[in-house]
């Protein structure tokens, strides 16, 4: 049930991407760098010596292929680079939609990085820029990156307003024990203010909707952003379902809660694992008798 895994050679890759087929290179042509960071080697070997790491958008110009190796010119060094992870990079602006199912899309600062802010389906959205598996867009008035594959030319049924149940509870964890979560009218920080929480409040969750929580509290009805509520295992019996929307066979079990942790082995599509604490992006897991994270993107409860 349980595999150890080698880390990727690409070391911020999401968790489950899948790698599209790659395309048909040509002599001397320039390609750019479709994951967090990539080696370039002295051979065509994973375990030959690194000359140099290149991150996300760095331009390569591919000489050659041989199997899974590009032979390259980058930052004015010759080597080998997998070429699975050089891409075409696309410029144009246009309109796209959120395609999620049941989960909203994150919208983050840099590919892998921090979350700006989450998107329910059918979230119109202006596309800057597209690399690989991630686009530039624009959206509320926030730019960051979002994943292609979550992202439709075409309208979808949904919209910013989507609401998906999420009933159960949760208690407010800020990131100091100085600050409070408020509780709002409406789902934006400029509603008004029904109350504020500190660490440790107990809510009862009624709905999500994109980055906030309808709640309820003190016979209050309001709603609080997801991202400082710490949703209790309670919710969900201790249990929930690993799957994978993507069309993979496992998902990544994580050292810590980050996409650049460690992995330290793959839970098979359809295995019950025991939750012992859930937030929005990130549920702490027992399988098997070992500790670590997995997406919540990818697990049902």
């Amino acid at each position: 049930m349980f595999t150890g895994k080698k880390k990727a050679a690409c070391a911020a890759m999401l968790s489950m991407a899948m790698v599209a087929p790659l395309a048909a290179f040509a002599e001397n042509e320039t390609r750019v760098i479709t994951c967090g960071t990539l080696n370039l080697r002295a051979e065509e070997s994973a375990s030959s010596k690194i000359l140099g790491k290149y991150g996300w958008g760095s331009e390569v110009l591919v000489k050659g292929i041989n199997g899974d190796w590009a032979s390259v010119d980058v930052g004015g060094q010759s080597g080998y680079m997998y070429a699975k992870y050089l891409g075409r990079e696309g410029t144009t602006s246009s309109t796209a939609y959120v395609k999620t199912n049941n989960r909203g899309l994150n919208l983050r600062a840099e590919p892998n990085g921090n979350i700006l802010g989450s998107y329910p389906r059918g979230t119109k959205v202006t596309v800057l820029a597209t690399t690989g598996e991630w686009s530039k867009v624009s959206v509320d008035g926030k730019t960051g990156y979002m994943q292609s594959r979550w992202l439709s030319g075409k309208a979808v049924s949904g919209g910013s307003s989507a609401v998906s149940p999420a009933v159960g509870t949760a208690v407010v964890n800020n990131p100091r024990d100085t600050q409070v979560l408020f509780l709002r009218r409406e789902a934006n920080v400029s509603s008004e203010s029904l109350g504020y929480y500190r660490n440790g409040k107990t809510v009862t969750l009624l709905a999500r909707q994109g980055d906030w929580y309808k709640v309820s509290v003190d016979g209050k009805t309001g709603y609080m952003m997801a991202k400082y509520l710490k949703v209790t295992a309670d919710m969900h019996n201790g249990t929930a379902r690993v799957f994978n929307a993507n069309g993979g066979s496992y998902v990544n079990f994580r050292s810590r809660a980050s996409l650049s942790a460690n992995v330290i082995g793959t839970v098979p599509v359809g295995t019950t694992v025991k939750v012992l604490e859930k937030t929005a992006d990130w549920t702490k897991a027992e399988v098997n008798g070992k500790t670590g994270y997995i997406s919540t993107w990818f697990l049902k409860f």
